[in-house]
């Protein structure tokens, strides 16, 4: 079930960024997302266990993701594919005409998401990470 993150889900959050992305947006951002119309977050749970949740901010026209991850053991089985999804197509409904996101060029396996989902390359930012480039992605809703 995917739904708008609640306070009691923030630590479980945090420990998720942790264990997939090695990094946090942390408490304070999360906390701020919430009750936010600029900054959202949601999860995907299933019998109230957290599997995967995506942050991002919204202009009321640009949606830029900003973390997005799985728990580890549920990756592979297409909830990431519905999580985004059905996260585009809520925001596509309040107006939103595209998205952005960077991700990293050797991250083969988001990237495949990505573009199963319809994001295209737009631009490369070579040596952006200390060990790889990013790239930026773009989809038309």
């Amino acid at each position: 079930m995917l739904s708008r993150i609640k306070e009691e889900d923030i630590n479980e959050i945090i420990e998720l960024e942790k264990d997939t992305l090695g990094t946090t947006l942390g408490y304070s951002m999360l906390h701020d997302s919430v009750d936010s119309s600029f900054t959202r977050s949601y999860v995907m749970k299933d019998n109230g266990k957290i599997l995967g949740y995506i942050s991002l901010t919204f202009d009321f026209e640009v949606v830029e993701i900003m973390n997005f991850c799985i728990k580890k053991e549920y990756q592979g089985r297409g909830i990431g594919y519905q999580l985004l999804n059905n996260v585009l197509n809520l925001i596509k409904q309040e107006g939103a005409i595209r998205s952005i996101l960077e991700v990293r060029s050797k991250n083969l396996r988001a990237i495949n998401l990505y573009k199963k989902l319809g994001y295209k390359e737009i631009h490369r930012r070579i040596g952006y990470y200390d060990d790889d480039d990013a790239l930026l992605l773009e989809k038309i809703l």
